[in-house]
């Protein structure tokens, strides 16, 4: 019997219309972890090796709710490379460390992939332009692509996500400045048959990305008015809102906070680049945008409680000349206490005020447990992502909290070692999420999955 009450939200009206258990079977022992890193890392479309956003977990190869990102994603390949390269730099974490043997060239591969991919024109459809990287990446004969081809008109690749562009800005500016005879390196568009450098397609990667500032923050709008409703890593229909649970206008221009800190991420390492290359009137242009948006996060997005709590806020729309802040509590502000950008004053205001709201049985949750839209396992709104948590972590770390930081990492353990694999998420008490459950909104009409499964075998939990 399922505790419906425990799912549904504590301050708002919800109907329930589906809840099913979830038909994954999990294994009686760890997967290895050697096993889970070949189960990520193919050869696809050409090349040698490719990250895929989710492997395969063994007797699950039949459960859709197992397998909906056994494909490659733009923005879950590069951060799967950020991590990569913390393994490279940082591997004297622990002497006993459990190591992968991971293909020669990856980091090249991955990135060689993505430009070859890199948008060549406007197209409403598949939210291509020019300079953009793709989001998803899937042939027309994958059955995920023929549904959303019919529901949503979506057309492949599809683009439909902001922060592939900077991770791709940042990855190939870090892998330039290590091989920088590279910058020479012919790729072959595969969908123009254009042929471009890859410090060509690395400046028509950074101009789009400038082409979105406006009044000192990114902002974007989608092109296709059935694609994904917020192009960040947050890309559920419901994971911005404010303090009174009201969602954004998807239509018009909106600015997010993580896109934001992916940004200045990306410029400061491209700038960095062009300094190294002799390119300095680009790298003084880069620069100058980077430290106007570091401005307008503290400016625009800062939401001061009182003389001892504050926080960022998810995001910021202005319609008609009105501004108005998505103030709801996100796990992003852990992330903010590594960011040097931050005034020490600010961060002890959001440690004050985030920490013990985000802190729930499992770990760091999406969104704060007091906002309208909590859900205790809710995709985007109170699960427990494994990779936000790790970048929680290195935020306390950076702050040096560190018992807060061992103790986020020993529910990452908890969650590894209860599932005997590397999960996406897991709800803010369940261990996994075993229910899927939708729910008719009665305040505003929407239908929603409060409840899922999340993908056993995530790329970005086993990196």
């Amino acid at each position: 019997m399922i505790q419906l009450d425990k799912y549904l939200s504590s301050k708002r009206k919800e109907t329930v219309l589906n809840a099913t258990k979830s038909e994954i079977k999990y294994p009686a022992t760890l997967i290895k972890i050697q096993d889970a890193v070949d189960s990520i890392i193919q050869s696809y479309d050409g090349t040698k090796n490719t990250f895929l956003a989710a492997g395969i977990l063994l007797n699950n190869e039949a459960v859709e709710q197992a397998n909906l990102f056994n494909t490659v994603f733009g923005r879950d390949s590069l951060i799967m490379l950020d991590f990569l390269r913390i393994i490279e730099h940082k591997n004297q974490f622990h002497p006993k460390a459990k190591k992968a043997n991971l293909p020669k060239n990856l980091e090249r591969d991955v990135l060689f992939f993505l430009a070859s991919y890199q948008g060549q024109v406007t197209n409403p459809n598949s939210e291509e332009v020019f300079g953009k990287i793709l989001h998803e990446y899937r042939k027309s004969d994958d059955p995920i692509a023929i549904q959303l081809k019919a529901e949503r008109n979506w057309e492949f690749p599809y683009f439909g996500a902001i922060d592939s562009t900077f991770y791709f800005i940042k990855s190939l500016s870090i892998y330039l400045k290590k091989y920088p005879k590279q910058k020479n390196k012919k790729i072959i568009n595969k969908l123009s048959g254009k042929e471009y450098t890859l410090l060509q397609c690395l400046t028509n990667a950074t101009n789009y990305s400038i082409s979105m500032i406006k009044d000192g923050l990114i902002q974007y709008s989608r092109a296709n008015k059935q694609g994904i409703e917020i192009q960040s890593w947050r890309d559920s229909y419901d994971s911005v809102s404010d303090s009174l649970g009201r969602l954004p206008d998807y239509d018009e221009p909106i600015c997010l906070l993580d896109i934001q800190l992916v940004a200045i991420e990306a410029f400061e390492e491209v700038s960095s680049l062009y300094l190294l290359i002799g390119e300095i009137i680009k790298y003084a242009t880069v620069q100058n945008l980077t430290n106007k948006l570091k401005i307008g996060i503290n400016k625009e997005l800062w939401v001061n409680v009182d003389d001892d709590n504050g926080y960022f806020a998810m995001g910021l729309q202005t319609i008609d000349g009105k501004k108005k802040l998505f103030d709801c509590v996100s796990s992003s502000n852990l992330i903010v206490l590594s960011k040097n950008f931050v005034s020490p004053s600010k961060k002890d205001k959001i440690f004050n005020y985030c920490y013990d709201k985000l802190r729930v049985k499992n770990g760091i949750a999406t969104i704060a447990t007091d906002e309208e839209r909590y859900h205790a396992s809710g995709y985007h709104t109170g699960n427990v992502w494994i990779f936000d948590n790790i970048l929680a972590i290195f935020g306390l770390l950076a702050f040096h909290k560190m018992d807060e930081a061992r103790d986020v990492l020993s529910c990452i353990d908890k969650i590894v070692n209860e599932t005997n694999c590397y999960p996406e998420l897991v709800g803010s008490d369940d261990i996994p999420n075993q229910y899927i459950i939708d729910i008719k909104d009665e305040i505003d009409g929407n239908h929603n999955r409060i409840s899922q499964p999340g993908q056993p075998m995530q790329g970005w939990s086993i990196m």
